[in-house]
């Protein structure tokens, strides 16, 4: 891929996995085994090789779930992150000193739009430069609950609720992936680049045919 871009890396799972996901997989499917794959990921934080691998599929999983929805995450997070955190509306984050963390209207978005994935990893570590990977790991898993609550709800309305609300949450928690990836000096890009290299990073096949999940 010529561009090192978070659109590029949507189109590179989709490439591979869209076909197979498509005949077997529902909304719920998606949820279920990202979380599974952060699970191994904890589980396996004393070998490095595993501990990699698990975060890179459990982070191909959740590209998978925004291609599923159509999401257009780039866009979604520079509304809502463009060189502020969109709690406190500063760089860096402030947010230790807000008792009841709301979000805020974050205004126009700044100049200066990140133009690949490690300008956004890095944009993403000058909003927030001190976390500790063991904090944002916890995090991960109770916003996946919000996230998840979030497309529950939506669903349990039957279309009268709002998507945009699901949009949101996805848009945080990504940027909270983002967060533990910085956390631990991992390129995201290289990183699924590297593991996709020959396709299915199983059965090396271009779209899938193994129909890997476990």
């Amino acid at each position: 891929m010529k561009e090192k871009t978070e659109e590029n890396l949507g189109k590179l799972i989709g490439e591979i996995y869209a076909i197979p996901n498509d005949r077997i997989h529902e909304s719920e499917d998606y949820f279920y085994y990202h979380r599974k794959f952060l699970l191994r990921y904890v589980d396996e934080l004393d070998n490095k090789k595993n501990e990699v691998l698990n975060l890179n599929i459990a982070l191909s999983w959740f590209i998978s779930l925004l291609n599923h929805f159509h999401i257009d995450i780039e866009n979604l997070a520079w509304k809502r992150y463009s060189y502020k955190c969109p709690f406190c509306l500063s760089i860096p984050c402030d947010c230790g000193n807000i008792k009841n963390r709301k979000t805020q209207k974050t205004g126009r978005p700044a100049s200066g739009r990140p133009n690949s994935v490690l300008e956004w990893q890095n944009m993403v570590k000058k909003i927030y430069p001190n976390d500790l990977h063991r904090d944002i790991i916890g995090q991960l898993f109770q916003d996946h609950e919000k996230v998840h609550f979030s497309y529950r709800k939506f669903k349990k309305e039957s279309g009268k609720g709002k998507f945009h609300d699901v949009e949101l949450c996805l848009v945080d928690y990504y940027i909270l992936l983002i967060r533990a990836y910085n956390s631990v000096h991992l390129d995201i890009f290289s990183e699924l680049s590297k593991l996709f290299s020959n396709g299915c990073w199983v059965c090396k096949k271009t779209p899938c045919e193994c129909y890997y999940y476990e």
